[in-house]
């Protein structure tokens, strides 16, 4: 077997690499495809007919489809590359970096394994496998996935506080994101967490989100002057802002106002609601 090893290439190191392999004073405006090509051309040179001959390459090619979980520094653009460059000679071109299992059409058999693990919340939809790569001397490699059945999958629950435990109840052991269609009130994540131990992220949806306030200057679209205003005035009219509706907020800062600065029982009877000072 015939191993061309191609390790992950920045802009940088690719022009270094160049200096080194091909002996010649590379410049740092030349195209990132062509010298990443140039690399692999003489790291295959010795490709011969008799032997297995493998690509091994950390690379993002054109018209790989993205998991969910890559760099987006390092999957953009200008980090793409021609499936071309990958040689005939070669029986199978292994890839990594991109983090969905699939083929890439170019001369030789090229595949992404894939991660045989779910990254992060993006990667939920993947079905990890192993490929079994059959290759010998003279015969196109032949390639079979086996599903990875092992580890814990990832799934996101959307809806109310009670629509996601009821669906939480179904979810076995899998790690979950919880996107809640609630208004943001306190412990509203350690409740979920309670409920579902296994919730590694809770958050708002869009629509129930905090919204910043404006922060223009008197005749800018600015709003209401906080000229006159109690402190425990000014705190309700910021959870309102916030789209917080939740009384027991309100109630903790005037106690907390009111040990700080001694303004009595007054602050904690304007925070609450009427009838329950």
């Amino acid at each position: 077997m015939n191993v061309a090893a191609l390790p992950f290439l920045s802009h940088r190191y690719a022009v270094r690499a160049a200096e080194v392999l091909l002996h010649e004073a590379a410049e740092h405006t030349l195209d990132y495809a062509r010298r990443v090509a140039e690399i692999v051309k003489l790291l295959t040179a010795r490709f011969t007919a008799d032997a297995v001959n493998i690509v091994m390459a950390h690379a993002t090619l054109l018209g790989g489809r993205r998991g969910g979980g890559e760099r987006d520094v390092q999957t953009a653009f200008d980090y793409e590359l021609p499936a071309s460059l990958f040689p005939a000679s070669a029986h199978y071109a292994a890839l990594g970096h991109l983090h969905r299992q699939q083929e890439i059409d170019g001369r030789c058999p090229i595949f992404y394994s894939g991660s045989p693990l779910a990254i992060d919340f993006g990667e939920e939809a993947n079905e990890p496998v192993a490929l079994v790569v059959t290759a010998s001397p003279g015969v196109r490699a032949d390639v079979t996935p086996v599903p990875i059945a092992g580890g814990r999958a990832l799934r996101t629950l959307r809806g109310t506080l009670d629509e996601v435990i009821a669906m939480g109840e179904q979810a076995g052991d899998a790690y979950l994101r919880i996107v809640l269609a609630e208004s943001a009130r306190a412990g509203l994540g350690d409740l979920v967490r309670d409920k579902m131990p296994n919730a590694l992220e809770v958050r708002l949806d869009e629509a129930h989100q905090p919204r910043p306030a404006s922060r223009g200057g008197a005749g800018r679209g600015a709003g209401p002057s906080r000229a006159g205003r109690s402190p425990v005035r000014l705190f309700g009219d910021y959870l309102a802002e916030q789209s917080i509706d939740d009384p027991r907020l309100s109630a903790m800062f005037a106690e907390l106002l009111d040990e700080i600065t001694g303004s009595g029982d007054a602050a904690l009877s304007a925070a609450l609601p009427d009838g329950e000072a």
